[in-house]
């Protein structure tokens, strides 16, 4: 059986060139702006929540006739 001859191959076409690319849009300064703002605010709340919670504890270990000690990195609430 004879093998036919494979097709000729179609030359490659960048069709990339005929599509219309949006112009590039300057940078928005007041968007920027506003996302520090909000990454700003986020760690302020954030330290704001640590340090509240940090109150919280050594008002219940007080409250709970515990001695505080400080002397390392962590608060430890040491019973009498």
């Amino acid at each position: 059986m004879p093998v036919s001859p494979k097709p000729p191959k179609e030359p490659l076409i960048d069709y990339r060139n005929d599509v219309d690319l949006p112009e590039p849009t300057p940078i928005d300064v007041k968007s920027w702006l506003q996302k520090l703002l909000v990454a700003l605010l986020c760690a302020v709340s954030f330290y704001g929540g640590w340090k509240a919670h940090e109150s919280n504890v050594v008002k219940q270990c007080l409250a709970h006739g515990g001695q505080l000690d400080n002397s390392g990195q962590v608060l430890l609430c040491k019973s009498p």
